[in-house]
């Protein structure tokens, strides 16, 4: 199944882009088009840690030139997926 049919990302995916504020977690730009990158690149690993925000050139970059991007969360960021994570091992979508 690929991960953009994965009830789990779909639920995961708003939660992660209000998280950032809809801001690239490289250039702060705030798009309606940014999108969810797994830092691992692993599109099965759904914990709330490994996303991160990114503008449409800056996750072709990261594919591209495989550096990984590791966002610098603010306390309240980590509490929040922190939270995430616990209420996905509750409940499963």
């Amino acid at each position: 199944m690929r991960n953009h049919q994965n009830p789990i990302f779909k639920f995961i995916k708003p939660l992660v882009i209000f998280n950032f504020g809809g801001a690239c977690c490289i250039c702060k730009e705030v798009s309606s088009n940014n999108q969810v990158h797994h830092i691992d690149n692993n599109s099965a690993n759904n914990d709330a840690f490994n996303f991160a925000l990114l503008c449409v050139t800056h996750h072709r970059l990261v594919h591209k030139c495989k550096f990984v991007v590791k966002p610098n969360l603010s306390y309240s960021q980590r509490v929040f997926f922190q939270s995430l994570n616990i209420f996905l091992t509750i409940y499963k979508p």
